[in-house]
């Protein structure tokens, strides 16, 4: 009887609710370290959550990016066991591929949610990803934007006097597209590629906001020199190849979406074309660990570039005045990353800062423009182009320079020169170790630098000249006050520039393997900043294990 009351009073007794999260994951999957959960919003939509409480809004198709073996019987044997269909391969060095399911029902997320335990597999969905350019507009009555300022500020014309470029230094603008028959770019200009749209046309769209971006960037890292029209680039005799990367942005903040499999083909066809630097201008909208197969294909260009020697890729530190973290793309092993100064050599309010950001440039610089009804102004050039997407040419010009100089330097070696050799930011407080967060290691000097890699012909001894009857051994204590032969003031002559300082304390153009000191010092500072613990804005909690 007992048990029958018991029976009763438990039927009508309603079960017990557990409380829902705040976002109920309809799919996980791994990416390198990091599982990352994903919530199903609207078709075709995701909201991505990483463990440390980041995310972001991704889009999703039947696509996902796998690396795959790059032996063939290997390869054929995954790709029949995972149930994949292979799209095309996006950087076959790599084995990084686009891929499907066989399963029709399954998309990208989907795929890689199935395989997320594979070990001998790594795949993420094929995301959609909106970025944007890091452009800033000043206010059209700022008097000191007007004029290339920004070139007495880095002292280039020192580092002219030393070199110009080198046809046979190619620096690609990966941005929005260039306008490729510019007056002051065409000479310089070799073709291109637009992963965006998937063909060898990298012009910019027409009528789209902010499609002048590239070509701004373009004309402050390469524009021709010496040609009695419009500017001339940090780098004026190199050449220039632009990638498009970007699609349109709407202007309304959300910026444009593209997909992570053109980031890997963007960065992969650089090695292929044997270009020595890369300028990147632009960045994600929200803060999230860098996509594997991205990562791969920027220290596959780092470590593969130039035929083995390595290339320099320049990203612009972003201008959203906030921190940047050791898993994004400036915290990749190689990566320079640019804060931009004013004028006056302050740092720019909005230029983002942290342990990633390694040096600093001018920014708010004049430039060229998009010509006719689609540019910023009736001219074919704009004064009005910042923020750390005008930074970040100028870098990428002076890396340029110095491969031109020295083209047998390798990558890392040139990254290490650059840290080295900056000039100190009057406003920064750097650390012990010579870093500022927002300032990094100081602003970039390219006839230091130059000095630094020995590119700095030796004048040899000046002649003696003959004592005459009256010479004296030793001038008077007065002779450095003493007026010229023309009655002036005696002045310093302009057409041999003195070498500023290195930074191991003794004189620019000093013992022979003051590269070699400066490069490794740098280079150890470099690897303790962005492989401690200590470093800011780390992740804990989202490190997993692979079995």
């Amino acid at each position: 009887m007992i048990t029958l009351l018991v029976a009763i009073l438990l039927q009508g007794t309603p079960p017990a609710v557990s409380p829902l999260p705040d976002a109920v994951p309809t799919a996980t999957y791994r990416d390198g370290p990091y599982r990352i959960a994903a919530e199903r919003v609207s078709p075709g939509q995701v909201r991505l959550r990483w463990a440390d409480g980041r995310g972001t809004t991704a889009g999703v198709t039947r696509d996902a990016i796998a690396t795959l073996p790059l032996d063939g019987a290997a390869r054929a044997a995954v790709v029949a066991r995972a149930e994949l269909v292979v799209v095309r391969p996006l950087a076959p060095r790599l084995g990084i591929t686009l891929v499907r399911s066989a399963r029709l029902a399954e998309d990208g997320l989907d795929l890689a949610a199935r395989l997320a335990d594979d070990d001998a597999l790594a795949i993420i969905p094929d995301l959609r990803l909106a970025r944007r350019r890091a452009g800033f507009v000043p206010p059209a009555d700022d008097p000191r934007r007007d004029g290339q300022w920004y070139l007495d500020t880095i002292g280039v014309e020192a580092a002219w006097g030393v070199v110009t470029g080198d046809p046979e230094t190619v620096i690609a603008v990966v941005d929005d597209g260039c306008e490729l028959d510019h007056p002051d770019l065409a000479a310089n200009m070799l073709p291109g590629r637009d992963v965006f749209d998937g063909d060898d046309d990298p012009s910019y769209v027409s009528r789209s906001p902010g499609n002048n971006h590239g070509t701004s960037c373009a004309g402050i890292v390469a524009a021709v020199g010496d040609n009695a029209i419009g500017i001339a680039g940090v780098c004026p005799d190199c050449r220039l190849r632009c990638v498009r990367l970007l699609g349109p942005d709407p202007g309304d903040g959300t910026g444009s979406v593209v997909p992570v499999s053109a980031d890997v083909e963007a960065f992969d066809v650089e090695v292929g074309w044997g270009v020595a630097v890369s300028s990147n201008s632009w960045g994600f909208i929200d803060r999230f660990p860098v996509p594997g197969p991205m990562r791969a294909a920027i220290e596959g260009l780092i470590r593969d570039g130039r035929d083995g020697l390595g290339a320099v890729v320049v990203f612009a530190a972003g201008n959203d005045s906030r921190e940047v973290f050791d898993d994004e793309i400036y915290g990749i092993a190689g990566v320079v990353t640019v804060g931009a100064i004013n004028t006056f050599d302050e740092a720019a309010q909005f230029s983002n800062y942290g342990a990633g950001v390694d040096l600093v440039a001018p920014t708010g610089n004049l430039t060229t423009d998009i010509t006719g009804a689609d540019g910023d102004g009736p001219g074919d050039y704009t004064s009005t182009f910042g923020g750390t997407s005008s930074a970040c040419p100028v870098v990428a010009g002076v890396a340029a320079l110095l491969l031109s100089a020295a083209p047998e330097t390798t990558g890392a070696d040139l990254v290490a020169t650059l840290i080295a050799t900056t000039r100190p930011a009057p406003f920064a407080q750097p650390d012990e170790g010579g870093h500022d967060t927002l300032y990094g290691y100081g602003v970039v000097a390219p006839y230091a630098a130059l000095d630094a890699l020995g590119a700095i012909p030796d004048p040899g001894p000046e002649p003696s000249p003959e004592p005459g009857p009256e010479a004296s051994a030793e001038p008077g204590p007065e002779a450095s006050d003493a007026p010229d032969a023309s009655g002036g003031d005696a002045v310093e002559a302009d057409t041999a520039p003195t070498a500023p300082p290195d930074k191991s304390g003794g004189c620019a153009g000093g013992a022979p393997g003051s590269l070699a000191w400066a490069a490794w010092l740098a280079l150890l500072a470099l690897a303790a900043r962005r492989f401690t613990a200590g470093r800011r804005g780390g992740a804990d909690g989202v490190l997993i294990s692979r079995r």
